[in-house]
Formats: C-alpha cells, structure tokens, sequence
C-alpha cells in the first residue's frame, strides 16, 4: 500500500477496517480469492483463512467494495491536500 494509502487507512484504524485487507482482526494474513458460488461467480474477496462471508469473528470483505472504499478515501486526502488543510488534517 501507498503511503497515502497507509496514512488515510490509519484514521480508520479504531472503527471498521476500510480498503483492501492485509490482516484479519485475529491477526492472520488474510488472502484474495475467487468466489465459485452460483450467486458471486468469479467475484473476487479476501478472507482470513480461519473464516467464512458468515462468520463475522474473521475478516471477509469483497474486493470490489474494498477498492471503492481505497477510491474514497483517496478522494478525500487529495480534496485536504488541494485546500492546503494537510497539516491541521493530520493534527486531528
């Protein structure tokens, strides 16, 4: 991950994990996979290797949805750094 990326992902550090997934709450690295269901096939995800989409212990978000959210929150860094607010924006 960039270091942009690695800066925007730390203010979400404390809430849900946005973006793309490195590792699971318990700690694992997590992996990128291709779904075979008849309802997602050929959708990409990552998941912990300890867990399932159903259980909501270990880390399973779609890659799809997690590449949205990295759009978004570089989106919103670049929007601080074209306001030159960058300084008090890591101050927060």
């Amino acid at each position: 991950m960039s270091s942009i990326g690695s800066y925007v992902e730390s203010r979400y550090r404390h809430t849900k994990q946005r973006g793309i997934p490195t590792r699971c709450n318990c700690g694992k690295a997590v992996d990128r996979f291709t779904s075979k269901t008849v309802k997602n096939p050929g959708r990409l995800f990552h998941c912990c290797p300890m867990g399932s989409e159903k259980d909501k212990t270990h880390l399973f978000k779609w890659t799809d949805k997690a590449v949205v959210e990295e759009i978004e929150d570089f989106r919103d860094l670049f929007g601080v750094f074209a306001r030159g607010q960058f300084r008090s924006f890591i101050n927060q």
